[in-house]
Formats: C-alpha cells, sequence, structure tokens
C-alpha cells in the first residue's frame, strides 16, 4: 500500500473553507437552542441568530409575551447530574507483564495527579453544558512548555561547561568506535541545558474547545477515525508575531482577519498607533491524522507558519469529543435535548400567554345608555369600593335595569389550563426530570428511602449521557497519561490520594513505563443525594465495618469512608491514640508478662470464650451498631437518617 501523502498548504486551507460551508446552517441552529435555553421564547430568538463564528447577538433580544423558561432550570438540572465530582481514574495495565501490576498506583497517581492540577473537571463540566444543550461537547489536551531568560551566575556557566565537556568526551568515544566524524561544539551544545533559559511551565494541560471551532472531514463518523481535524483559534497579533515556533517569514505577513481572511481594521486606537493587543488574527490549527502532520495557517496566507509532524508520539487526536444523542453510528455530529423539546416550551408559552390574558380580562363589562353615562356613573363602575350610592337624574322614569346591563364574560376553556399542564409534564417527560427533582410538591418533605428511589430513577434515565462523559473523560485521562510518559522526563514531587490518607513520592515517566488501559470508575461523576450518601455511610459503619473485623482486614479505610459519607473530614476526626506505656515491674519481680499472662486466656473445655477488653487504636469494636452511630452523631452535633 502507498504512503499517503500529507496535506499541504492549499488543500488544508481548502478542507476548511468546504468544512465551514457545511456547518453555518449547523451553527445557526445550535444558536437558537442556546439563546432559546437562555430567554425560553422561540419567536424572539429566531431572528437573531449569529453567522458561522458563533459569536452571540443576545443584546438586541427583546422577548416579547408572557413567558415562562421550563428549559432553564430542567437543563440546568441535567448539566449538574452527569458531571458533579471529579473522576476516579482507573489504569490497567495491558502490556508490560507481571511487573506492570506495581506500576497501577504510580500511574493512577499521576493522572489523578495532573487531571487536578490543571483543573480539567471545570473543563469537562463546560463541554457537557455544550453536549446537552446542543448535542456536542469538546475538549483539548497537550503539553504546555513555556521558557524565558533567566540570569547566568558563575555557577550556570561552570555547570555549562561541565556538561559540555562530558558531551564532547562521549563524542569522541562514539566517533571512535563507529568510525563517524565528530559533532561540532554547535551541534553539542543543541543537547546541553541552556542556562540561559528559565524553564516556566512543563506540564500537560487539558482545556474548553468550543463546538462553533471544531471541524472534521465530511465522512468522519467518530473523532476516532477522522481524516483529519481543524481548530480554528483567535489570537492577539503580538502574541502570534512573538511565538518562535512559527516560521519567521509566516509571522511577519500575520494581519488582523475576520473569520473569512478578509483583513479588518481594529477600532480601538491610541494616538500613535493601534496596540497589538486588540489587533485579533484567526488562525487554524489542521491536524492531519492520516499522515501525522500538523499545520498551522491563516486563510489565504501563502506561507503556513507551521508545518510538521505532530508534537506527540500517541496516535490520538487531541481534540476530545462527547457527542449527546446521535441518530446513527455513522453521524458524527450528535443533537441535544433542547432540540427534542423546543415545540413544547413554545407550546407552554403560547398556553401561559393565554391564561394570563384570561386573567387580565377578569372582571364585568357594563353596557349603558349613553345620557346615562356621567362622570360620576363612570367613577361608581370603575370603582374597587364596594357599597357605592350614584345618584342618577331620570326625569323619564326609564327602570334603571333597562338603563345598565351587566355582559357576562364566558368562563375560560378548560382545555387551555390542560393544554399548559400537559406541556409541562411533557417537557419533564421528555428530559427525564422527575417532580421531586424539580421541585415539586413533596421535595423539601422527601424520606431518606424516597430520596434514594429518587436518585436511582434519575440515575437510570441519564445513565446514557453519565457514559457518554465518562467515555470522554477517560480518553482524556488515557491522554494525559501518554503525554506524561512522553515528557515527564525529571522526576516530579506528586500528591497521591488515598483511602489511608495522602501521601507524597517522587515520579517520572520511567515509573509509568507500562502501557495502559486508562478507564473512569462508573458512577463517580454523576451526582448523588446526600440522603442516600449518608445512609451508605451509615451502612458501611454498621453492617460492613464488623465484618471486616471479624474477617481479620484493616478496618481503617472502611472506617474513613463511612466518615466520609456522614459528612466529616477523617483526617481532622479520626486521630489514632498514643501507645499506652508498659507498667513498671514491682521490685523484686522479674520483668516480662505476669504470670500466666504468657498469651490469650483459653477458653474452657466445651466452653465459650471469655470476654476480652478492646485495646485502644487496634481495630474496631464489632459490636458497633445504630445506636453507636446515633449517639456518635449526637455527640458531633450532627444528624442522620437512619
Amino acid at each position: 500500500m502507498s504512503k499517503v501523502d500529507p496535506f499541504d498548504l492549499r488543500r488544508a486551507q481548502a478542507a476548511v473553507k468546504a468544512a465551514k460551508q457545511r456547518m453555518k446552517s449547523r451553527h445557526q441552529k445550535w444558536r437558537v437552542y442556546e439563546l432559546l435555553w437562555r430567554y425560553g421564547d422561540a419567536d424572539a430568538v429566531a431572528q437573531h441568530v449569529s453567522d458561522e463564528t458563533g459569536n452571540l447577538t443576545a443584546e438586541d433580544i427583546t422577548v416579547g409575551g408572557e413567558i415562562v423558561n421550563l428549559l432553564l432550570p430542567h437543563i440546568n438540572i441535567i448539566e449538574g447530574s452527569v458531571a458533579a465530582r471529579d473522576p476516579k481514574h482507573l489504569a490497567v495495565p495491558v502490556e508490560g507483564g507481571p511487573d506492570a501490576e506495581k506500576t497501577i498506583l504510580a500511574a493512577e497517581g499521576v493522572t489523578s495527579y495532573f487531571w487536578g492540577r490543571t483543573g480539567a473537571t471545570e473543563k469537562v463540566r463546560d463541554a457537557v453544558r455544550d453536549m446537552v444543550r446542543i448535542g456536542n461537547g469538546f475538549l483539548k489536551s497537550g503539553w504546555l512548555y513555556l521558557e524565558e531568560p533567566g540570569d547566568v551566575d558563575d555557577l550556570g556557566e561552570a555547570e555549562f561547561a561541565d556538561d559540555m565537556a562530558v558531551m564532547m568526551e562521549a563524542d569522541a568515544v562514539l566517533s571512535t568506535l563507529e568510525g563517524t566524524e565528530r559533532l561540532s561544539e554547535d551541534q553539542l551544545a543543541d543537547n546541553v541545558p541552556d542556562p540561559d533559559v528559565v524553564v516556566v511551565e512543563d506540564t500537560p494541560y487539558m482545556e474548553y474547545a468550543s463546538p462553533y471551532d471544531v471541524f472534521v472531514d465530511e465522512a468522519a463518523s467518530s473523532m476516532g477515525d477522522a481524516r483529519w481535524v481543524a481548530h480554528r483559534i483567535r489570537l492577539p497579533i503580538e502574541e502570534v508575531q512573538a511565538n518562535e515556533l512559527y516560521s519567521k517569514a509566516a509571522r511577519d505577513d500575520v494581519s488582523a482577519n475576520a473569520d473569512d481572511g478578509s483583513t479588518v481594521t481594529a477600532t480601538i486606537e491610541t494616538d500613535q498607533e493601534v496596540h497589538g493587543e486588540f489587533q485579533m488574527a484567526t488562525i487554524w490549527e489542521f491536524y492531519d491524522m492520516r499522515a501525522r502532520q500538523l499545520l498551522v495557517f491563516q486563510e489565504g496566507a501563502e506561507k503556513a507558519l507551521y508545518d510538521d509532524r505532530i508534537p506527540y508520539a500517541h496516535r490520538h487526536p487531541p481534540i476530545i469529543h462527547m457527542p449527546n444523542y446521535r441518530p446513527s453510528g455513522n453521524e458524527f455530529w450528535g443533537f441535544g435535548d433542547i432540540e427534542a423539546v423546543a415545540t413544547l416550551q413554545q407550546m407552554y408559552n403560547e398556553a401561559w400567554t393565554e391564561q394570563v390574558d384570561n386573567a387580565r380580562r377578569a372582571g364585568t363589562t357594563y353596557l349603558m345608555d349613553e345620557s346615562f353615562a356621567t362622570a360620576d356613573v363612570r367613577s361608581a363602575l370603575n370603582s374597587p369600593v364596594g357599597d357605592v350610592i350614584v345618584p342618577v337624574d331620570n326625569p323619564q322614569g326609564i327602570p334603571l335595569d333597562q338603563v345598565v346591563a351587566a355582559v357576562t364574560r364566558e368562563p375560560f376553556d378548560q382545555d387551555v389550563y390542560g393544554t399548559k399542564l400537559d406541556s409541562e409534564a411533557a417537557i419533564r417527560t421528555v428530559l427525564g426530570i422527575n417532580d421531586f427533582q424539580a421541585g415539586g410538591v413533596g421535595a423539601d418533605r422527601m424520606s431518606a428511602t424516597a430520596a434514594a428511589l429518587v436518585d436511582g430513577v434519575s440515575t437510570i434515565r441519564a445513565e446514557a449521557k453519565a457514559k457518554v462523559v465518562e467515555g470522554g473523560t477517560a480518553r482524556a485521562g488515557q491522554i494525559l497519561l501518554l503525554l506524561c510518559q512522553e515528557f515527564l522526563d525529571e522526576p516530579r514531587a506528586i500528591r497521591i490520594a488515598g483511602v489511608e490518607g495522602a501521601t507524597w513520592g517522587k515520579f517520572s515517566s520511567a515509573d509509568i513505563w507500562a502501557e495502559y488501559l486508562v478507564t473512569v470508575e462508573g458512577g463517580s461523576m454523576t451526582a448523588v443525594n446526600p440522603a442516600t450518601r449518608e445512609k451508605q455511610g451509615v451502612r458501611l459503619l454498621t453492617e460492613i465495618l464488623p465484618v471486616i473485623v471479624e474477617l481479620g482486614y484493616d478496618p481503617v479505610p472502611v472506617l474513613r469512608q463511612g466518615v466520609r459519607y456522614l459528612g466529616f473530614d477523617p483526617d481532622s476526626l479520626l486521630k489514632e491514640l498514643p501507645p499506652e506505656p508498659a507498667p513498671e515491674p514491682a521490685q523484686g519481680q522479674p520483668e516480662g508478662p505476669p504470670q500466666g499472662a504468657e498469651g490469650p486466656p483459653m477458653p474452657p473445655q466445651g466452653g465459650p470464650m471469655p470476654p476480652q477488653t478492646p485495646i485502644p487504636g487496634q481495630g474496631a469494636p464489632a459490636d458497633v451498631g445504630v445506636d453507636g452511630i446515633a449517639a456518635l452523631m449526637a455527640q458531633l452535633g450532627g444528624e442522620t437518617a437512619i
């Protein structure tokens, strides 16, 4: 099979131009759904959608009519339920043999440490918002390395000279053995750390990517089989021109441009010149996944800013995709929850508007002879005060019931009320939101059992969505670990949190050498009802802890987890007792255990074991029960549902 030719600059520019045209209508539809979530009025937002650049025009929207936005709270509940907590990454060795099992703790610790340090969970939440609302959420991964000029002292120059001497000696030996020419001093200096440079950042990153800025080839069905992936980025011109990784000739040609490549003029000026921080350039990162090439360019530019191999050894795209609902396995782009209930929201608005207008029309309408419609009579008929006497000049003696006639208004059609309630119920049904979750009647008096049932039902309804989020988070963790295997050269002090507390260790790529499959523990990111969690803590302490002690296992992890589930910090609550001092032997008595105390008391033949006094700090009593936990909670000032 012949080798695939990589994309050149012209082909890459043509590819993103065609992709933008394909995505224009989809982006406009996405913007309608986003504004519908914000305002709840489809008629108001339909005329205020933006173009493919994804810029909001929400400040121009004027919402009319009587609107009750049911999408905002319901969608927020879904978003918060599937990405409420930090994930628990698990690393399973798939290559490396039995020795790889010893590196699991290091691999999981490194992944979790850098996940928290990069603030990746918050980026996942941002992507989940896009996934739920418009059907597609994206993350972007990579390794950040920044250098700054530093002051060189005598020690730095001496270290550089020593390193150069070692390199020259090694090169002389190698050239003699292999019969090759020796390298020049400039070539050797490239492999020696520069004392003039201070490393500011050398760490992985995980960032949010807007769905409006990610493009793939037309035939892609998933990010894994995409032939190319493009990411649109907007940066100040001065930052692009200062990036030394880019071509010098291409940097000089960078100009402020709109998304279509046309040159634009900055609107913020000083007396002398336009500052670069106000001039924005749109550049594209084009990842050719077949040829493993990376192109960075502006649309319409004659030269590429960067054209070289993708700077990562792993074969995963740097963009992680989390689709919501997909029509089929052949469709790359998913659709969101708002698309399924947009018409129901509009129907609810129409029924609500009719109901409010009917309430405003409440009251009695009167028809009267114009000759009697004096100012006093009009004021009396419009007055909210009861029992008003109004004298009427009636020389003809016309019966008053013929002068004023009350027009009875027909009662409001109950179908409108039913339509409103049916629309509201349909929105909750489609979204999978029950009355308790929406704060309905009885939610504030929910028992622990009811809370557990609600938590279980909501978990089942959101299981598919949670699996997508966990899958995307697992792929992000996989890439994070692969980057650490490639670039984590120097040992790094990393804090590892465990069930028995946090420990510190120094880890580098040499400690995570095996090939791993990174997954996320199921349910570790979803929201847990506090009542359900507290009940789990009580069960750990009353049912599981005694069994652990009886079987001879270490009870500390279970005890800490149970205390944590009850809402307390085990590090501050659980303190080990100091060892009891040994009793001093009596005068004239030899040291050692007293006579007959060589071991534990033996049971009489055929009889039960005599009771023993538990030793403080060694395990936990096996008779801990519900009453004991309730007493502990009462002493701590808390409450629990047992």
